[in-house]
């Protein structure tokens, strides 16, 4: 086995490389594939955002493929896939920015907006390209999105999985849609994000924090949370399962427990949440009942016996 990332052979049962600490066992989600068109799942690939080593230990894993690097970048030349493309029609690129920036998309940046024209529409631009559009097509919202930069605190994780913050998001709540969502502090990798019927009952985020720990076959060494109830089974599984682990975050100092704007990490993810995509479902919400067409009650009782 070996890392795709540095390209250090590591031991089998490794989850994580020595080297760099990226995880070895790459999940793919949402990909759909035919076994017998390997180009189409290496432009699949390139259009995810995967680099050359990523793609070649991908092909490896999941496709039983071996190829050289020199290999797959003379396939992505026959297939005119370039990671730096200079000639594309800027119409087209202007459409499709257009087309993103509808409804949810008015609030999202430009580093949003060039993923998505990447992935969605398989145009491969300069980032700058993006924003120089995006500042013509919307030149208030650029504005209003810069003036609200603020300058972070410092943020420090040891590793991949070290740290995993985990949070409630009640934006949405009164709608009848709760969410829970972790994230990890080092690489900023969404854990698990999902509706729930409620993010107030300690047993619900517990069996989000079970399931993530089975999957990924083992758990943090820190868990940050805030003080709120809903999460005192979590903090109590963690401590067991660190009970017998690193003298410095063992036991009950697995968990740490402090105000929801010190847990930086996951607060930082729902700002970026709430400015490229919650507060248009929101307003849309807001607009629905102020004009008698949705019901809060109705929403709540409909998700609820949906689920």
């Amino acid at each position: 086995m070996f890392c795709t990332s540095c390209g250090v052979v590591c031991i089998e049962e490794a989850n994580f490389c020595h080297e760099c600490g990226s995880r070895i066992n790459v999940v793919v989600d949402n990909f759909e594939y035919n076994r017998d068109n390997i180009d189409n799942i290496i432009e699949e690939y390139f259009y995810h955002g995967y680099r050359y080593h990523d793609i070649v230990g991908l092909l490896a894993k999941h496709h039983g493929v071996q190829i050289h690097v020199r290999t797959l970048k003379r396939k992505l030349k026959e297939l005119g896939l370039k990671q730096r493309e200079t000639d594309f029609d800027e119409q087209a690129v202007r459409m499709c920015i257009e087309k993103e920036m509808q409804d949810a998309g008015s609030l999202a940046g430009y580093r949003y907006i060039w993923h998505a024209v990447r992935l969605t529409h398989h145009l491969i631009v300069p980032r700058g390209v993006v924003s120089a559009i995006m500042r013509e097509i919307d030149p208030d919202g650029v504005r209003e999105r810069k003036a609200r930069r603020l300058r972070r605190r410092t943020y420090v994780s040891f590793g991949p999985n070290f740290a995993w913050h985990i949070d409630g998001y009640d934006k949405l709540k009164p709608y009848g849609f709760p969410i829970h969502g972790c994230i990890c502090g080092y690489s900023r990798w969404i854990i698990w994000l999902e509706v729930v019927k409620s993010n107030n009952n300690p047993k619900i985020p517990a069996r989000l924090f079970l399931d993530a720990v089975g999957n990924l076959k083992g758990c943090p060494r820190v868990v940050r949370s805030d003080c709120g109830t809903e999460n005192v089974l979590i903090a109590g599984m963690q401590s067991y399962f660190r009970a017998h682990g690193n003298a410095e975050y063992a036991g009950v100092k697995a968990h740490q427990c402090g105000s929801s704007p010190s847990n930086q990490r996951i607060e930082g993810w729902w700002s970026f949440f709430r400015r490229s995509n919650s507060t248009w479902w929101i307003n849309i919400f807001k607009d629905m009942s102020d004009s008698g067409i949705l019901e809060l009650g109705t929403i709540n009782q409909i998700y609820k016996f949906g689920r």
